[in-house]
């Protein structure tokens, strides 16, 4: 099943690149890690184009591409915004429930609705984000507190339910072009509206940026690869299984949060994200 390979390759590098976010350039401004990020990932997608195949692209390509971008913008900023402010591993777990918010848009969209163990698989993710919060407070409803209370995870479910929004409709354009194609030509227009948006930032940052140049090419390299496997995988099946084992990226964060951050109680963290990760692959399944 390569679809299920690149999946969990493209959760994998979702996460590296978190990492090496918090990690070398935790202290920039979020709108200029969002554009480096961007920027590296096109210089890695520009090598592969001359391998690619240009399809003949409609107007219905350009309108729907043409609705993302904005959505792809905010969710950026919220998802950069997330890791800066809390731990990983309070943070990317919450990515899995980009798969609970498919269900409803694949009903109204396709007539889709979830089946029994549907249903057990939405019981584990949400009782796995109330694991992940359990030590943040006392009592029983303390553990959804602290969920209002955090705001990383608060930026982060946002961002999940943006991303369920633009992994179903990007199958649209994906569909009426090929991934290779849509990976480059999806990136390299975030990156230049992302450009337009912070000129003077980054026009007055060019010095934190030749600083930071090796941590911003780690960090944009994976993501780029993170962005190529990702619509391969998409184009290869439906969009509620692929981004389910993508969310796999919630158990690497967990772990670059111990390994590379030292952070507290990972023990807990990773049995609630295995829970919801549990979940997310029981939807795939059934």
């Amino acid at each position: 099943m390569i679809w299920a390979i690149l999946s969990i390759l493209s959760g994998f590098s979702v996460a590296t690149s978190d990492a090496l976010l918090k990690k070398y350039l935790i202290k920039e401004k979020t709108m200029l890690l969002v554009w480096s990020r961007f920027g590296f990932a096109s210089l890695f997608l520009l090598l592969i184009f001359p391998f690619v195949d240009v399809p003949n692209l409609d107007i219905i390509f350009w309108v729907i591409l043409l609705m993302l971008i904005p959505l792809e913008i905010v969710a950026l900023f919220l998802y950069v915004k997330s890791i800066q402010q809390s731990p990983l591993s309070l943070t990317l777990p919450f990515l899995a429930f980009t798969p609970l918010f498919l269900i409803p848009i694949s009903y109204f969209a396709l007539g889709e609705l979830p089946s029994t163990i549907g249903i057990v698989g939405i019981s584990l993710i949400v009782i796995g984000s109330y694991i992940i919060n359990f030590s943040s407070s006392k009592g029983i409803l303390g553990p959804f507190k602290a969920l209002v209370k955090e705001k990383g995870s608060l930026m982060m479910l946002a961002v999940a339910f943006i991303y369920s929004i633009t992994s179903a409709v990007s199958k649209i354009p994906l569909q009426r072009s090929n991934a290779l194609f849509f990976s480059i030509l999806y990136t390299i227009m975030i990156f230049l509206v992302l450009t337009i948006l912070i000129f003077n930032n980054i026009k007055n940052n060019i010095k934190n940026i030749k600083n930071n140049i090796k941590g911003f090419a780690y960090s944009g390299f994976f993501y780029g690869l993170m962005i190529l496997f990702h619509f391969i995988a998409l184009s290869l099946v439906i969009v509620p299984y692929m981004i389910s084992l993508k969310r796999t990226s919630s158990i690497f964060g967990v772990a670059y949060g111990w390994l590379m951050f030292k952070e507290r109680k990972i023990a807990e963290r990773m049995f609630g994200t295995l829970l919801m990760v549990c979940g997310a692959v029981l939807i795939l399944l059934f």
